[in-house]
């Protein structure tokens, strides 16, 4: 693994292959959920089996593993819009809804951090540390 333990390793650069191999490998997650639907599909990819495959991958130092979900993950178009990332648009004023599921995660993401408790003294938007 690159740097310490528990750290993931940096994601390789981009070539236009990644881009057709992350789209190849969502579907064929899709595919297992099916039953579910593509939006549910992709709210369990994105929430649980990614996570998880970045957990397994720290644990057993995959390298492999940890530059393939994260791709997948920083590749993926996105989840439905909700409540939540509305709100967080509107609050912050965005001219666009984010793009891409590692975007909304960031707007769920700061929302249960601080905007839910109205800890709005703590915000990050607020500082500027994004």
């Amino acid at each position: 693994m690159h740097g310490g333990h528990g750290e993931l390793p940096p994601v390789g650069k981009q070539t236009p292959g990644n881009g057709k191999q992350a789209n190849d490998r969502l579907h064929r997650l899709r595919a297992v959920f099916r039953d579910l639907g593509t939006a549910r599909a992709d709210i369990l990819i994105c929430n649980v089996v990614l996570p998880f495959a970045i957990a397994v991958a720290l644990i057993e130092h995959d390298t492999m593993l940890a530059e393939q979900a994260q791709i997948l993950y920083t590749e993926h178009p996105g989840l439905s819009s909700n409540r939540i990332t509305r709100a967080m648009c509107d609050q912050l004023q965005l001219t666009r809804e984010p793009r891409g599921a590692c975007e909304q995660q960031g707007l769920q993401h700061i929302y249960q951090q601080t905007c839910k408790d109205k800890r709005c003294n703590l915000c990050m938007v607020g500082e500027r540390k994004l």
